[in-house]
Order: C-alpha cells, then sequence, then structure tokens
C-alpha cells in the first residue's frame, strides 16, 4: 500500500498517547461506575474493606486524572511514570493473591507488559 501508514512518527506517537489516555480514563470510570478494581479490589476487600474500597476510589481517580493530562500532553514523563509504578505494583499484588495470569498464555502479563512499553516510548518521545 503506498504511502501506508499515512502519518509520520511524530502524529504516530500523538496516536499512541491519545490511545493508552483513553485507555486509562476508561478503565478508571469503569472501576467507579461497575464498583470493581479488575480483581485488586477483591484481593484489597479480603483484606479489609474500607481499605480495598480506598485503593479502588484512589487509583480509579489517579487513572482519570492522569490519562486526561497524558492526552492533553500535561507532566508526560511524571504521569507515565506513575501509571508504570501502578502497573508494576498491580502486578505483585495479583501474583501475590494468585488472581493475576502468570503462566505461558498469561494475557495480564502481556497486556501489561505491552502498557509499560508503550508508556515508556510516550515518555521518551517527549525528552529533549
Amino acid at each position: 500500500m503506498k504511502g501506508f501508514p499515512f502519518i509520520n512518527s511524530k502524529q504516530s506517537l500523538t496516536l499512541l498517547r491519545m490511545v493508552i489516555a483513553i485507555i486509562f480514563v476508561l478503565d478508571g470510570v469503569a472501576q467507579l461506575r461497575y464498583n470493581t478494581g479488575g480483581g485488586y479490589i477483591g484481593f484489597g476487600n479480603n483484606i479489609d474493606t474500607v481499605l480495598g474500597s480506598f485503593f479502588r476510589w484512589v487509583f480509579a481517580l489517579f487513572e482519570i486524572t492522569g490519562g486526561v493530562l497524558l492526552a492533553l500532553g500535561y507532566f508526560i514523563p511524571l504521569i507515565t511514570l506513575l501509571f508504570i509504578i501502578e502497573i508494576i505494583l498491580w502486578m505483585l499484588i495479583f501474583a501475590m493473591s494468585n488472581t493475576y495470569t502468570l503462566g505461558y498464555y498469561g494475557s495480564n502479563t502481556w497486556y501489561s507488559l505491552l502498557l509499560i512499553v508503550c508508556l515508556v516510548v510516550i515518555a521518551a518521545s517527549k525528552r529533549k
């Protein structure tokens, strides 16, 4: 296909940043809307219902706020670093609770690693 992919590298990085931002915003909204936490809330609720609820709200609001800031292009290195820390934290918590898929076909693991790589690329694109 002549001219594919029809956008330059700067536009492709902007597209990647916007899509990743939308994923985080929608995930945060879904956690609040459907009173879920993608599994980590169940783990948190096993420890303490208030603690689990607190974590759900904190991380959901961070995902929404951070996603909006990422989409707008503000604080990109900081936001991407905090998202990476969040992902690693929840990978560890899920692994401890045996609710995270770490096997050969562990789609959660691959999805998390892909998000981390995308966040690193986004952060690197803003370095001077």
